[in-house]
């Protein structure tokens, strides 16, 4: 009897652990060549992928809590979304991470909560969106489109136009032309490598750090509230500078001093024209010091 009863209680457990089990996902439907994707989910991870092929396939595991998986095309759209309860008492029984292939010029658009979100290979557009997690985009999309409220975005791209919004996060471009805007509340913004038609990166309690090109007759805007500016530019650069700080000074490795703004204050000011002057470069800070040097 001794036996069976303990058979018995190895068979329940076992058998709550499966009920309790991830589920694995594994599918895949035709999609346009240049479809729009969308993607949702709540906790965990979205990671996708372009390739040559034709078809969308979603790949990976969804909480034991998850209700379903929806997977459904119309036309030149695809929706993916991880369907949960309205109310979670814990959410790692909701956490999914999925693992989706797009064909290589699709649009997507990500959206979760808790979620790290990782893209590369995609040639279209890029609308990625999470509340809590990090933001990863690789590739040549067309334009990206990135805003977190506590997570860092880290790019690597060459998109025509390019948009970030951190709140709590850092912002880390490598690359890029055409259009960047970036801003941040709390935390740093490096620019690197790339050379942008036009740019701004503003942030209100963080440094900047800006080491990529300039096109000719472009437009460059930093600015830092609280916040210590670097600009990197290379000596052939040509154009003309207006700097002001209200209390930090300006460091000029490119041309002339920086000046007080006034007598009695602490801040400093500083116009200059390098070269013939064709593009226009604007930077301001509030508290914190400018440094302006050659690469």
């Amino acid at each position: 009897m001794r036996r069976v009863l303990y058979a018995a209680c190895i068979l329940a457990l076992v058998g709550a652990g499966q009920a309790w089990a991830d589920t694995q996902v594994n599918e895949t439907k035709s999609s346009p060549e240049h479809g729009v994707v969308s993607i949702r989910n709540v906790n965990g991870s979205i990671h996708v992928t372009g390739w040559s092929r034709k078809e969308v396939h979603v790949e990976g595991s969804l909480g034991p809590a998850v209700e379903k998986l929806i997977f459904e095309n119309e036309g030149d759209r695809t929706r993916i979304e991880v369907k949960v309860p309205d109310h979670v008492k814990d959410g790692k029984t909701i956490e999914s991470r999925l693992e989706v292939s797009v064909p290589s010029g699709s649009d997507v658009r990500v959206d979760g909560v808790n979620i790290e979100i990782a893209v590369g290979g995609v040639d279209g557009e890029l609308e990625l969106q999470s509340v809590n997690g990090s933001v990863t985009a690789n590739g040549q999309p067309d334009e990206v489109h990135v805003s977190t409220v506590n997570g860092s975005i880290i790019l690597n791209t060459g998109a025509r136009k390019t948009r970030l919004e951190a709140v709590n996060g850092t912002i880390e471009v490598t690359g890029g032309k055409g259009e960047l805007e970036a801003s941040c509340v709390n935390g740093h913004i490096t620019v690197r490598e790339g050379t942008f038609d036009e740019a701004s990166c503003s942030s209100v309690s963080g440094d900047i750090e800006w080491s990529a090109g300039l096109a000719p007759r472009g437009s460059l805007g930093l600015e830092s509230h609280s916040g210590a500016i670097t600009l990197e530019l290379p000596r052939s650069t040509s154009a003309e500078f207006e700097v002001s700080t209200f209390s930090g000074k300006i460091v000029n490795d490119l041309g002339p001093a920086a000046k007080k703004s006034s007598e009695y204050g602490p801040g400093y000011e500083l116009q200059f024209d390098l070269g013939s002057g064709s593009s226009k470069i604007d930077i301001s800070s509030f508290s914190g010091g400018v440094t302006i040097r050659s690469k």
